[in-house]
């Protein structure tokens, strides 16, 4: 079943993802600067962050505005999801700076390292399966090209997965060790946070395969 036109509007999100893979990595920058308790440092990422997301924002209503009347629902879901996915991040950053203190435990200051780099991956996965996605709406009948574009699908559920298995991890290590309740809600609903930034990405790749269904 062919579901958009000729002009695939599928190849104007290819931009918009590699705006959110940057977006993703100013995140990333600032998760360091917490995790070093260097928090003003951090602040100006998060503002680096905001001008992003304003752009991507922008971009984003292009796409919808200047897209054809038969592109599928789906599309617009697709980059719908996309702008969650920064609203998420933004959110994190703004609940982990909502604590003043440093966090004290040097195991979870780790966790929580590879927990955000785990999902900034899984978002950067993203800028493949615009490229696949696109290019599969050009010649899906090909076998190379649907193959590309299952594995890069199947790549972000397994790191959304991974991303999502360290944040329970996480998530039961500070019910162990933490002895400070308030820290301890913070960070549990923080590394849930992260967690649902990958379940976000992966439902993003669940509809991109409805789009070829």
């Amino acid at each position: 079943m062919k579901i958009i036109s000729k002009s695939d509007p599928f190849k104007k999100i290819i931009p918009q993802d590699a705006m959110l893979k940057d977006f993703s990595v100013s995140f990333q920058q600032a998760m360091e600067c917490i995790i070093e308790n260097k928090n003003e440092m951090a602040i100006s990422f998060k503002k680096e962050m905001e001008v992003k997301k304003s752009e991507i924002d922008e971009y984003s209503s292009s796409i919808c505005f200047n897209s054809p009347s038969s592109a599928n629902a789906l599309f617009y879901i697709y980059i719908q999801h996309e702008i969650q996915i920064a609203e998420k991040l933004m959110s994190v950053l703004d609940w982990i700076l909502a604590k003043k203190t440093p966090i004290q435990s040097d195991p979870i200051e780790t966790d929580l390292f590879i927990l955000a780099d785990s999902a900034a991956e899984t978002i950067d996965r993203l800028t493949s399966l615009s490229i696949e996605l696109s290019s599969a709406f050009k010649k899906f009948s090909g076998k190379k090209s649907k193959s590309k574009f299952i594995k890069s699908i199947e790549d972000i559920k397994l790191k959304s997965k991974k991303t999502f298995d360290l944040s329970l991890r996480m998530k039961q290590k500070i019910l162990e060790n933490d002895n400070d309740n308030a820290s301890a809600v913070h960070l549990v609903l923080l590394a849930d946070m992260i967690g649902q930034v990958a379940e976000k990405t992966r439902d993003t790749a669940w509809i991109a395969t409805s789009m070829c269904c």
